[in-house]
C-alpha cells in the first residue's frame, strides 16, 4: 500500500513540475507573440492570404499557425491560437480540423 501511495505522489509531483516548467512558459510566450502579431495587423493579413487556399482542406488561416506551432514548438503551444480562433467565432469543425 505504501508503494502505491509513493508512486501516486511521485506522479503528481512530476505532473505539476511539467505543467509549471514546460507547458506554462510555452503558452505564455506563444500567447504574447500571437497577441502582438494580432495588434500589429500581421496576423489578419496572413490569414486573409492563406484562408482561400486552405478552405478545401478544412483549415482556416489561424489553423495553419496552430499546426505549425504543434510541429515546431510543442503540443501545448497552439492553445493560444485555438483560443483566438474560438473568440473569432470559428466553428467546432474548423477547430477539430486544425488538430
Amino acid at each position: 500500500m505504501d508503494l502505491l501511495i509513493d508512486v501516486i505522489l511521485r506522479a503528481g509531483r512530476s505532473a505539476v513540475e511539467l505543467s509549471f516548467f514546460v507547458l506554462l512558459p510555452v503558452m505564455i510566450v506563444m500567447l504574447s507573440l500571437m497577441r502582438l502579431l494580432e495588434a500589429k495587423g500581421v496576423l489578419d493579413w496572413v490569414v486573409a492570404r492563406l484562408a482561400p487556399l486552405l478552405r478545401p482542406v478544412g483549415l482556416t488561416g489561424l489553423g495553419v499557425f496552430a499546426a505549425l506551432q504543434i510541429n515546431f514548438v510543442s503540443f501545448a503551444a497552439p492553445v493560444a491560437t485555438l483560443t483566438m480562433m474560438d473568440q473569432r467565432g470559428a466553428s467546432s469543425r474548423h477547430l477539430a480540423a486544425t488538430l
